[in-house]
């Protein structure tokens, strides 16, 4: 099955409600080993404070005798999903190594569409070593994750008065909305459109990667109800 076709069963799936707190998101799926973990919680926290989080709550599964652990986070198609859910026809474009400069996106240096890959853009990327995420989150400059959808220029209210929502309800990493018939950092939208830029729900745990702890992470990997997660300053 492409990247493309899992992406879709799964945001079809989606039934989040922001205002409710409540409905299955999507989540990527990460394993750490056991004696790693207050570090990767430690960079996770860090990351979430400076608003290149996707969203601060996690859910971290152990097995009896099994010194792996499985996080999971909430991936950022979770919000194509809440977007078409309230009928608005989002296109997602693919994901890739978003430059910024002084906390404000510049272009992506690396992208990967979606229906030209058998895996998740993002997971390919993130296994290259092109991010600084922990650089963005200390100084304000670096590579980060991110991800583009496209949405009718006709939408765009709606589409902003629901990214509003989500942002009330503890949610962040929302880049940019951008103007219709325009590029958004490099990358072109159909016409008619504007594009959205939403950051990568894996960046957290990339950014453990980066400081050297050994994590493997799966894009996409699944639906769960919210309500089984925590944030991670409760964890």
């Amino acid at each position: 099955m492409s990247a493309f076709s899992k992406m879709w069963d799964m945001i079809y799936d989606v039934t989040f409600d922001p205002s409710r707190m409540e409905g299955r998101v999507i989540v990527n799926v990460s394993y750490v080993d056991r004696d790693d973990l207050d570090r990767v919680i430690e960079i996770y926290r860090e990351v979430d404070r400076s608003g290149i989080s996707l969203s601060p709550y996690i859910k971290i599964l152990e097995r009896e005798g099994d010194r792996t652990l499985e996080i999971m986070t909430i991936c950022s198609m979770t919000i194509d999903g809440l977007l078409l859910k309230h009928g608005i026809p989002i296109n997602p474009i693919g994901g890739g190594v978003l430059c910024v400069r002084d906390g404000m996106g510049v272009r992506f240096t690396h992208f990967l569409k979606y229906e030209s890959t058998t895996m998740d853009p993002l997971e390919v990327l993130a296994g290259m070593g092109l991010t600084s995420i922990l650089k963005v989150v200390r100084t304000g400059s670096g590579r980060i994750l991110g991800n583009m959808r496209e949405v009718p220029m006709v939408a765009r209210e709606d589409t902003e008065a629901i990214l509003g929502e989500v942002i009330d309800s503890g949610f962040g990493g929302i880049i940019e909305v951008g103007d219709p018939n325009a590029e958004l950092f490099d990358i072109p939208t159909e016409r008619d459109h504007f594009g959205v830029v939403i950051v990568g729900g894996m960046n957290p745990v990339i950014a453990a990667e980066e400081e050297g702890v050994r994590v493997e992470t799966h894009a996409m990997k699944g639906v769960v109800e919210i309500s089984t997660m925590e944030k991670i300053s409760d964890v």
